[in-house]
């Protein structure tokens, strides 16, 4: 209580001092000193709300743990069934270790002496116990292209899941039942977190948000990651480039310890080739690979498929098979993915697969490109559309296959399958040149609109209160004649404030401390705090006649922007926004955040007095201090603490890209709208109660109570569109905004569908996308590489 009684005092002495700067021959009157009453009230409020603040939840690593393991397989149990990874029956491929030892650590870093070391993917218990044996449980899975290897990491993944309660009632004191958890290993760059946990830290907290929720104590993601409860199944290490390749075997090497379990797939020769320009192996780690899948298997498992018995032209396919005098057909079905081609593209759709069977089936590589250009028309044709929301396995509307290749195709060359496999819906904005110059010609127009529109509502409402309701059309279009300017010089400054944030940012940035992350986006800030104070501090020159009070608006809005705008907007991660009651607390941390952002809402006020202060002189500033303090302190407590509130995860949130697109957009929406509220009902207060406006020409005649709707009116309008614009431009997240920018463009010249995270999720229902986390991916490298190579339709 000390601390706060000499805050409030050194508080006092320091707004009675810049008073004493601005009029030093002002004499301080009873009215002056009440008007202090709000800030030093408000200062006494916040900090006893800090002072009293709920302590955090203690941390529960146990419970978080438990947590997150259900939100895995709850993932990676809907993602199998879309992939039908075990309809009819897994494809038993045998998998043994590498031939090239150079590979691998010496044979005692890896097992035990005489421990079997192969397996079969349709044994998941095998396979776990030949994991579990490993002397550090340290797995690389390598393989050819498009022979399980991401498949046999999540059965694995689902099978240690399945058996994590009794694994943990199993274990010995002190050890630990990590949590498997896949992420590709792309998204992961050593030169800006050389550590892997505090990479695996980051990417927790946003795949699964439900770990940052409070009940899971403070920075759950991280302790479960250096704690060692997270077996990381590090998924596509051959997806990235040679030299950052090698960068990941020593960086994992440099940071796993003894108790760091872990899985990475690869195919073999990038494998190989990053062990080789490392110089040495992943430490302990077994290397596997797997063995073609024999012709007699391959046809058995089509004709496990097959309903009944099989057609005269299915028999002539598993002949062909059996007997092997298709080569082509061979090849293709000794692997997992050729198998799933043939039954995707023929056996699902009930086409005649004579093709199969016919020259066609001598030539491997002809078969592979010609099931993949099947491929989009026959999933289309086999899963036809479905209005049931529980339905995940058809698209939602009709498609047309032309369109859907056409579009797939614009993606996967946009992502560049030599650069990235991860279709990151927020950073389409990176394969645009033009994307600055779109986000500021889209805020101009965005302010222009909304500027003109408000200001005609205002209008009709206006004239209609001073001159009755026959006067509204009138209103409306002098509202409209005042509103598109005012909108224009908004939007160019906005505009320019926002386009500049929209530039990305040169180089990687290692993660700082608080002090030097805010100096650092101060410095980012800069320019589009610049591009908005100049535009802005003109126009408040042109409409006060005085470049006191310009400079001021110009200074006291470029370094509001300064602030707020100070990130890249193509830098930023979806933020989250859960507007659902249920689940959540009860409602007493609500009111507590809105009671402390009361308070936090005073200062705007005494900065507003401060700065009309300097210009108007002590009385007029300590008139702001009075009336725009109270106002913005009653406005600003329900918009941050209502977003706070928004923002808590809920302890099942699940981090997939439709629920992390709608929540940053319901994010966007609710700041911009809630900021425009508060400018517009803070702004409206201080005219409807400020004696001087009451008083000007514009206003002679009418009664005091039209008057202070008119100022009411007026003030809100004026504040909501400068609040919603600004809105839009500030805070940490502006995913949403950046990929409509993008796509709607993209939209306009028919690269892309409208709906466009709509279309994904239905390429994702059919198979031809899948989900990791809050990105997606091809559901197959190889259709990835098969698209990108191809040109559609002025694609």
């Amino acid at each position: 209580m000390t601390f706060a009684t000499l805050a409030i005092i050194a508080l006092i002495a320091l707004m009675i001092m810049v008073a004493r700067i601005v009029d030093p021959n002002a004499k301080a009157t009873l009215l002056d000193l009440a008007a202090f009453i709000p800030p030093v009230v408000g200062a006494m409020i916040a900090l006893v709300a800090w002072a009293r603040r709920p302590p955090s939840a203690p941390m529960d690593l146990d419970k978080a743990a438990d947590a997150l393991a259900a939100l895995v397989e709850r993932q990676w149990r809907a993602e199998a069934r879309r992939r039908l990874l075990g309809d009819p029956e897994p494809i038993p491929v045998h998998w043994k270790p590498v031939g090239d030892q150079q590979a691998m650590s010496p044979p005692d870093l890896v097992s035990p002496k005489r421990a079997r070391l192969t397996a079969r993917s349709d044994d998941m218990p095998e396979l776990a116990r030949l994991f579990r044996n490993l002397t550090r449980r340290r797995l690389i899975i390598t393989g050819g292209p498009g022979t399980g290897k991401t498949t046999l990491a999540v059965q694995l993944l689902l099978h240690l899941l399945s058996t994590r309660a009794e694994d943990k009632a199993s274990a010995g004191p002190g050890e630990t039942v990590p949590v498997p958890v896949l992420i590709p290993i792309s998204g992961w760059d050593p030169a800006v977190h050389p550590q892997l946990h505090d990479w695996l830290a980051v990417r927790l907290a946003q795949d699964y948000p439900a770990l940052t929720a409070p009940e899971h104590g403070p920075d759950a993601p991280a302790a479960l990651a250096h704690g060692g409860h997270i077996l990381a199944v590090l998924d596509g290490l051959d997806e990235i480039g040679p030299e950052a390749r090698t960068e990941v075997i020593k960086a994992l090497n440099a940071s796993l310890d003894g108790r760091d379990q872990l899985i990475v797939t690869s195919r073999s020769a990038e494998f190989g080739d990053a062990v080789a320009r490392t110089g040495r192996p992943l430490t302990g780690a077994l290397v596997i690979a797997p063995e073609r899948v024999p012709a007699k298997v391959g046809a058995d498992y089509l004709r496990d498929c097959l309903a009944g018995t099989p057609s005269e032209a299915w028999s002539r396919v598993l002949t062909a098979l059996d007997d092997q005098p298709a080569p082509g057909l061979v090849a293709i079905a000794a692997t997992p993915l050729g198998l799933w081609l043939i039954r995707a593209v023929y056996l699902n759709t009930g086409v005649d697969p004579a093709p199969l069977a016919g020259p066609l089936g001598q030539d491997p590589e002809a078969l592979h490109a010609h099931l993949l250009d099947r491929l989009i028309p026959a999933l289309i044709a086999g899963r036809p559309p479905s209005t049931e929301r529980a339905d995940h396995f058809r698209p939602s509307r009709p498609l047309d296959p032309d369109a859907v290749r056409k579009y797939l195709g614009f993606l996967a060359r946009r992502f560049d399958p030599q650069a990235t496999r991860d279709i990151v819906w927020w950073r389409l904005a990176r394969t645009s040149r033009w994307f600055p110059l779109t986000v500021a010609l889209a805020t101009l127009l965005t302010s222009m609109a909304l500027s003109a529109v408000s200001f005609g509502v205002c209008g009709a409402i206006m004239y209609a209160v001073a001159s009755g309701p026959h006067a509204a059309g009138i209103g409306m279009r002098s509202g409209l004649t005042t509103g598109t300017p005012l909108g224009t010089m908004l939007g160019l400054a906005f505009g320019s404030a926002a386009g500049l944030s929209a530039v990305p940012m040169a180089g990687n940035r290692v993660p700082a401390g608080r002090a030097r992350s805010f100096i650092r986006r101060a410095g980012r800030g800069l320019l589009p705090g610049g591009a908005f104070g100049v535009p802005f501090g003109l126009w408040a020159v042109n409409a006060s006649g005085s470049p006191s009070i310009g400079a001021l608006f110009g200074l006291t809005g470029g370094f509001a922007i300064m602030v707020a705008a100070g990130g890249a907007w193509v830098e930023q991660v979806p933020g989250y926004a859960g507007l659902r009651r249920r689940g959540r607390p009860a409602p007493g941390p609500l009111w507590h955040r809105m009671r402390r952002a009361m308070s936090r809402g005073l200062a705007p006020g005494v900065l507003c007095g401060l700065i009309f202060g300097l210009s108007g002189g002590f009385r007029v500033g300590v008139q702001y201090i009075l009336v725009a303090g109270i106002c913005f302190g009653l406005a600003f407590g329900p918009m941050i603490g209502l977003i706070r509130w928004v923002e808590r995860p809920l302890v099942t949130a699940l981090g997939t890209p439709l629920t992390s697109y709608r929540a940053d957009r319901a994010l966007t929406l609710l700041r911009a709208c809630l900021t425009g509220l508060l400018f517009g009902l803070a702004i409206g207060l201080v005219l409807a109660l400020w004696p001087a406006f009451r008083q000007t020409a514009l206003l002679a005649g009418l009664a005091t109570e039209a008057r202070v709707v008119i100022g009411l009116v007026f003030g809100f309008t004026l504040g909501f569109v400068f609040g919603f614009m600004f809105g839009l431009v500030a805070g940490n997240h502006h995913a949403w905004l950046v990929l409509t920018y993008t796509a709607v463009p993209s939209a306009l010249l028919r690269r892309l569908p409208w709906r466009f995270m709509g279309f994904l999720d239905d390429a994702h229902r059919l198979g031809l996308l899948r989900a990791v986390g809050p990105v997606y991916q091809f559901r197959h490298a190889a259709l990835h590489d098969h698209l990108a190579g191809a040109r559609y339709g002025g694609a």
